[in-house]
């Protein structure tokens, strides 16, 4: 028996479970999930057997999951998929970041940075002027990418890297929590941090993925699997930031070619896009992945929920 690190219900034997889906593939570090807990309050799903923070802190700090990434040279052809995404996200905080006092001298903090693709998209946007963008990214793999490729593609005074958010002391105009919590073991104290390094009427941009059990093959190394009643009840129980928007986005999560049930049409396109890779463009990739992802398409079943924020002043003392 243990509690829910969302809404701290016990969960028992009688709990609703799944099997954990995965492949058994290389660089898991011998952790080993069986199944997929859900909490009857919340419904919030968490692998079991539990895994300790030192132990996925171990996983991530030693390049495990990097191990697992592709180390490509950082542009749209490498990635189109990941630019795609990035573009939707940075479309909905620059609705909202246009009218900020700051916009010209902008700081935006990502954690979890990855490639670092959504700080290329705003340095380039004619909305804002990016003053300093700021990467925590714990793995050290994906550190040195970072180190690596973005220092060359932006101005090295517009760009830091650290790898932990510990190490963060000054606030910011946005903060982005891109596909971050189903990694971590408390959810609540990682959202807490990021609502702290906002400026008072700073944009906070959460995405996480929409029950990824149910399309994926493989879905390590999350540890937590997020639905939008459980986003819902935790941003409404715990009143940790106003909400401006929260809705499913994407892609239907059963016909993505990741899902093994998915019908042939999306399976047949994606592998002719693979056969023909090299000759297409990475601008015309990009804008293939926006439509195939369904980057900008609101749906509550799709792949995954996004949560736009802003933090008013009467919300900073909680």
């Amino acid at each position: 028996m243990f509690a829910c690190p969302v809404c701290h219900a016990y969960l028992h034997e009688n709990s609703k479970q799944i099997p954990y889906p995965s492949d058994n593939g290389e660089n898991k570090k011998n952790i080993s999930f069986l199944n997929i807990i859900f909490c009857n309050n919340c419904g919030l799903g968490i692998a079991f057997p539990e895994i300790s923070k030192d132990k996925l802190t171990e996983f991530y700090n030693d390049g495990s999951f990097g191990k697992r990434m592709s180390m490509k040279n950082l542009s749209f052809k490498s990635f189109p998929g990941y630019f795609a995404l990035a573009k939707s996200r940075w479309n909905d905080i620059e609705q909202l970041v246009t009218d900020c006092k700051n916009k010209n001298h902008m700081k935006i903090l990502d954690i979890g940075a990855g490639y670092g693709c959504i700080g290329l998209i705003a340095n380039k946007s004619k909305s804002i002027g990016l003053d300093l963008y700021t990467c925590v990214e714990p793995d050290l793999i994906m550190n040195q990418y970072l180190r690596n490729n973005l220092k060359t593609l932006l101005n090295s005074q517009k760009i830091e890297i650290v790898d932990s958010i510990n190490k963060i002391s000054k606030q910011y105009d946005v903060v982005i929590l891109s596909h971050v919590l189903e990694h971590v073991t408390d959810p609540l104290s990682m959202l807490k941090s990021a609502v702290s390094l906002l400026v008072p009427n700073g944009i906070l941009l959460l995405d996480v993925p929409n029950r990824d059990y149910l399309f994926k093959k493989d879905v390590f190394p999350h540890v937590l699997f997020f639905s939008l009643e459980t986003i819902k009840y935790i941003f409404f129980n715990e009143r940790l930031i106003e909400v401006v928007l929260m809705e499913g986005r994407g892609s239907n999560v059963f016909i993505l070619s990741q899902n093994k049930r998915a019908p042939l049409g999306p399976r047949l396109i994606i592998k002719l896009v693979q056969i023909f890779y090299r000759f297409i463009s990475g601008r015309f990739l990009v804008l293939f992945f926006t439509w195939y992802f369904g980057a900008n398409q609101v749906n509550p079943d799709g792949s995954w929920i996004r949560v736009l924020c802003r933090k008013k002043v009467s919300y900073e003392a909680i």
